[in-house]
C-alpha cells in the first residue's frame, strides 16, 4: 500500500497516541487472561474448548493489528 505523507503522519501519530498504548495494555491483558483460563479450565469440556479457542483468535486478530501498525510505523521511519 502506498501511504501519502500525511497517512504515514497519521500512522505514527497513531502508534504514539495514549489510546494506542491503552490497546496495548488490553491486548497485554487479554493474553494473561486467556493463559489464565487455560491453567485453570478442564479440558475435556468441549464448551470450555470452545470457548478458549474463540478468544484466542480474537486475541490473534488484536495482535496483528497492533504489530501491524507498528511495522509499518517503522518501515516508514526507516525510509524517511
Amino acid at each position: 500500500m502506498k501511504l501519502e505523507q500525511f497517512q504515514k503522519d497519521d500512522l505514527k501519530s497513531l502508534t504514539e497516541h495514549r489510546g494506542f498504548k491503552i490497546l496495548e495494555e488490553l491486548v497485554k491483558e487479554m493474553r494473561e487472561d486467556l493463559y489464565r483460563q487455560f491453567d485453570e479450565a478442564p479440558m475435556w469440556d468441549a464448551n470450555i474448548q470452545m470457548n478458549l479457542s474463540l478468544v484466542q483468535n480474537q486475541l490473534k486478530g488484536a495482535i496483528y493489528l497492533i504489530d501491524t501498525a507498528k511495522a509499518k510505523t517503522k518501515s516508514i521511519a526507516k525510509k524517511s
